[in-house]
């Protein structure tokens, strides 16, 4: 018989649903006068998409249909274990699956729009960057995945993508990010420095019960501080990654602007 905990979790474990995504991202006043029309409408119309810390286990093709203007997703902190059915989101842009069950990125290289893409915090073992990746990107984070364990990913991605500007958290402009044994493709525990010896047998050697157990919440309160400031500089570097991909938008939509009037110009001088 299936423990209540396993069977509770079992019931919260969800795909993306239409009444998530109203809720999330809609505003009070369409949830609580709007008709199921209404919602609808104006699920269609969001371009920013955000729906992470919902348990989320799989991504359903049918519901993509009802996002076609969706170019930024946070679907950080899920369960979510395969990417396939984002292929169909053409228009994204920006796509952050940190902290998923994801073992590969398969699906992503169709999206031949997006420029910003984190897959941190996965289960990707092996990345092939020219066929698994698509090729436009500018910002991409890979770190604390097992693939980061391969000396040499770090060059095969800047190959692969030409117009890449950020690999995991670093900027390429700077050489020594180059190196295939620079700390760019380590999984990294410089998150957890000094844990070890905090861990060690004896540490707590000839400490009283009560000494040990301020040690201990202490050791607590610092982990949770750890966590809340690791959460914090993510979501800022998600704002920063945001902002540069939206001033690419605009440069491209000046760009197409000058290349419509220049041809008008020309014909006013004939």
């Amino acid at each position: 018989m299936e423990s209540p905990s396993a069977a509770e979790s079992s019931q919260s474990a969800v795909g993306i649903l239409l009444s998530t995504i109203a809720d999330r991202n809609l505003s009070s006043d369409i949830l609580e006068n709007g008709t199921g029309p209404d919602i609808e409408d104006g699920v269609k119309q969001l371009q920013h998409v955000r729906l992470d810390r919902e348990n989320i286990v799989s991504i359903s093709g049918e519901i993509l249909p009802l996002l076609p203007n969706i170019t930024n997703l946070y679907l950080q902190q899920n369960r979510i274990e395969s990417l396939l059915p984002l292929a169909s989101a053409t228009n994204l842009r920006f796509l952050t699956v940190a902290g998923n069950k994801l073992t590969s990125t398969r699906g992503l290289e169709k999206l031949t729009k997006l420029l910003f893409l984190d897959v941190s915090d996965n289960l990707i073992a092996s990345l092939n960057p020219g066929a698994d990746l698509p090729t436009g990107l500018s910002f991409l984070d890979l770190r604390n995945n097992p693939c980061c364990s391969d000396l040499t990913l770090t060059k095969q991605v800047c190959e692969a993508l030409p117009d890449l500007r950020t690999l995991n958290g670093q900027n390429l402009d700077e050489e020594s990010e180059l190196d295939d044994d620079g700390p760019s493709v380590h999984s990294g525990g410089a998150h957890h420095l000094g844990e070890e010896d905090l861990e060690s047998p004896g540490a707590d050697g000839g400490l009283t019960a009560e000494s040990r157990e301020m040690i201990q919440r202490s050791r607590k309160r610092v982990e949770q501080d750890r966590e809340d400031s690791l959460e914090t500089i993510s979501e800022l570097r998600h704002l920063q990654a945001n902002t540069a991909v939206r001033l690419k938008e605009l440069q491209l939509q000046t760009g197409e602007q000058s290349g419509k009037q220049q041809p008008s110009s020309s014909s006013e001088h004939s």
